[in-house]
């Protein structure tokens, strides 16, 4: 049995691990961006801070 989900019109399709994948993707962009994000944060903050 496989997971299914309804689109906008109400028809059943198959995820096919759709959401895992998406999961993957997000977090492969996301732990580096917030990484650098965090760093940025740290350095510029020195700058104010003497």
């Amino acid at each position: 049995m496989t997971a299914q989900t309804q689109d906008l019109k109400g028809r059943e399709r198959p995820m096919n691990g759709l959401a895992l994948r998406l999961a993957v993707a997000w977090a492969v962009v996301g732990v580096p961006l917030a990484y650098g994000v965090y760093e940025t944060a740290k350095k510029a903050s020195a700058l104010f801070t003497g």
